[in-house]
């Protein structure tokens, strides 16, 4: 969460008009405490996933969290490899999962 958070805080209110996140999910145990705050001060939903054997990057997918529009999944790639490669099937899997969303895999230089 804690790229996430750096990403929304460059770009929010920006000419990009990025809207500010809707849920925060994962097991956060990674994300600093200011990351945290900030979120929850943006009236993020959070939801924790505690579930070891799966990306946060899948869990979300799954986190029964619905809206009326369709949803947009961002995930920052870690730049470990095992995790990049869990985070390439989850966009393969995101077809059956979330048939309806747009799912994204964000690097500090690339966007799948």
């Amino acid at each position: 969460m804690n790229r996430s958070v750096d990403f929304v805080k460059e770009n929010i209110g920006t000419e990009k008009q990025l809207k500010s996140p809707d849920l925060g999910t994962g097991d956060f145990d990674s994300c600093t405490y200011e990351s945290m705050s900030f979120v929850m001060r943006l009236n993020c939903k959070i939801v924790e996933t505690p579930d070891p054997y799966a990306t946060d990057f899948t869990k979300s997918q799954s986190t029964g969290y619905d809206s009326e529009i369709s949803r947009i999944l961002v995930c920052e790639s870690s730049g470990r490899l095992e995790q990049i490669m869990a985070n390439i099937k989850t966009l393969f899997l995101a077809r059956d999962i979330l048939p309806n969303a747009f799912v994204f895999l964000r690097s500090s230089n690339s966007l799948s």
